[in-house]
C-alpha cells in the first residue's frame, strides 16, 4: 500500500477524487484499471463481482457511509442527518460551497468530504484542510475503514480501505505537522 510522504497538493487531490468515487456507486472497468495503477493495488475480481459487494456493503447498508454513525455525541444514538451532518454543511458552507440538491447525497457521506478534501488539496487551502481533518474524518473514516475490510467479500474494496485509512492517517500527521507544501 501507498504511503502520502508527497506534499503534491493535485496527486493527493487525484487520490480523494478517484476513492470517492468508489463509495458512489459501483466502479466501472476504467476505474478499476485506473486504480490499479495506484499503489499497488491489484484487481483481482471483475468488475461484476466488485458490483456485487458494493451493492452488498453500501445499498443494504451494512457498513453506513456517513459520518453520523461514528461520529456522534455520547448519549445520542447513530443517526443519518444527525450533528455531524449539520456540522460539515456549515464547514462547507464557510468554504463557499454549497450542496446541490440534484447531487442527493448527505454532506456527511464519505464520498461528499472526500470531494470537499479534494477541492481544499486542489485549491492549497491548508487551514481548511487541517480543521476540517482534524475535526471531521480522522474521527470516524479510520473505523468506517475497519468495518468495510471486515465485511467487503472482494480484496477490491479490502485494498481500497487499507488506500483510504492510509491517506486519511498520512495527510492527518502532515497537516498536524505542517508538512504540507506552503506552510
Amino acid at each position: 500500500m501507498p504511503t502520502f510522504q508527497n506534499d503534491n497538493a493535485i496527486e493527493r487531490a487525484d487520490i480523494y477524487k478517484l476513492v470517492a468515487t468508489l463509495f458512489l456507486q459501483a466502479p466501472a472497468d476504467d476505474v478499476i484499471v485506473e486504480l490499479g495503477g495506484i499503489g499497488g493495488i491489484k484487481v483481482e475480481e471483475s468488475a461484476h463481482v466488485i458490483g456485487h459487494d458494493f451493492h452488498d456493503l453500501f445499498v443494504h447498508n451494512t457498513v453506513p457511509f456517513f459520518e453520523s454513525f461514528y461520529n456522534y455525541p455520547l448519549g445520542e444514538a447513530p443517526k443519518t442527518f444527525g450533528r455531524a451532518t449539520l456540522e460539515v454543511r456549515r464547514f462547507y458552507e464557510s468554504a463557499g460551497l454549497t450542496m446541490e440538491e440534484e447531487l442527493q447525497i448527505v454532506p456527511d457521506h464519505i464520498s461528499a468530504e472526500l470531494l470537499f478534501m479534494s477541492y481544499l488539496a486542489a485549491n492549497d487551502r491548508i487551514g481548511e484542510q487541517r480543521t476540517f481533518i482534524e475535526e471531521h474524518l480522522i474521527k470516524w473514516v479510520p473505523v468506517f475503514c475497519d468495518e468495510v475490510r471486515e465485511h467487503a467479500k472482494t480484496s477490491f474494496y479490502k485494498q481500497i480501505a487499507i488506500l483510504l485509512k492510509e491517506l486519511v492517517s498520512s495527510d492527518y500527521e502532515h497537516l498536524r505537522g505542517g508538512l504540507i507544501e506552503g506552510q
